[in-house]
Formats: C-alpha cells, sequence, structure tokens
C-alpha cells in the first residue's frame, strides 16, 4: 500500500513537472545537469546512505527538491520535499536506510537514486541530477573460529603454614634418679 501512494505521488509529481515544462514559466532555458553524491558508496543492511548535491538554488533563493530512490526498477521511495532541506547556496542533502522498506535480504543489490530540482515560486525545473547508484552488500560473517583452549590451571589450595622454629633446648641439671 506504501509503495501505491509513493508511486501516484511521483506519477503527480511528473504530471505537474510536465505541465510546467509546457507552460510558458517553463519555456525558459533548459535545466541544468547536476550530480548526486552518495555517502557511503557501498554498505550494508541498515547502513544510512547519504544523497547530496549543489545547485539547486534560482535568483529568488533555495529551491524545492525531490529525491526518488529505485531498486530493481521499482520506485520505493520519493523523499517528500519538505524533508529535503536546502541552504541558501541550493546544496542538499537527504538520508535513506534501505532496510526501512525490506528485509536485509531483500536490499541488497544495486540502488538508484535521481532528483530533480525545483524553482520554488514557478516550479519550474531548475536541475534534473544524473542517476547515481549505490550498493547494498551482505554484511560480513566474522570467521569462524574455535574457542580458546582451556588452560591448565594449577589448584590454588591454601598451602600449608610451616610452624615456627622450636626454641633451644635448655641443658639438664638436675641429677637423674633411677627407681627401680
Amino acid at each position: 500500500m506504501k509503495r501505491g501512494r509513493e508511486a501516484a505521488a511521483l506519477a503527480a509529481g511528473v504530471l505537474v513537472s510536465a505541465i510546467v515544462a509546457g507552460s510558458p514559466a517553463g519555456a525558459g532555458e533548459p535545466a541544468l545537469a547536476g550530480t548526486i553524491s552518495v555517502d557511503p558508496p557501498t554498505g550494508q543492511p541498515g547502513n544510512v546512505f547519504l544523497f547530496s548535491g549543489e545547485g539547486c538554488a534560482s535568483e529568488a533563493g533555495p529551491g524545492v527538491m525531490e529525491v526518488s530512490v529505485f531498486f530493481g526498477g521499482e520506485l520505493i521511495l520519493t523523499a517528500d520535499p519538505a524533508f529535503v532541506g536546502v541552504d541558501d547556496g541550493g546544496s542538499w542533502t537527504v538520508g535513506m536506510n534501505p532496510n526501512g522498506f525490506m528485509s536485509n535480504e531483500e536490499a541488497i543489490g544495486t540502488w538508484e537514486v535521481t532528483g530533480t530540482c525545483f524553482d520554488a515560486e514557478t516550479w519550474e525545473v531548475l536541475v534534473d541530477y544524473e542517476t547515481a547508484t549505490f550498493e547494498v552488500v551482505a554484511p560480513s560473517t566474522p570467521p569462524a573460529t574455535d574457542p580458546p583452549a582451556p588452560q591448565p590451571t594449577t589448584p590454588t589450595a591454601p598451602q600449608p603454614v610451616a610452624p615456627p622454629p622450636a626454641e633451644p633446648a635448655k641443658p639438664v641439671t638436675a641429677r637423674p634418679d633411677f627407681t627401680g
């Protein structure tokens, strides 16, 4: 159901783009081509991938970004423009965690991300960003190791304490008596 809403949102965005491009405001200069950076370019399920770019601004100020993520040719996510912050210079960044949309095993493979920057006032396309890719790889498994062999231990029973040395014998000064 969620993917259906996202696909509908994307279709509506494409329709709006087509209408704007056909309007006198969209009849200006062609949109610039931009580049999307992906950081990291390769990661494991559960990693957050950051997508960023520059140039999303017009003379009127920061533009509005639409970022879409695809996997296996299927639209997985279109980031709501309200959640893609664009600074005054036109730089933007948005993050995505692939396993937020599917299981870790299903998320492994090559993903694609595209973006379009619109003028915030006229909705004219300012920048069409080239498709970038990123790779989700299986988590590495540590090599199987046997547990360390037990080390022989010596009993730690208390050792007997030697008695103190005896005092030297004293000479006998009495005469022995014999009975008997």
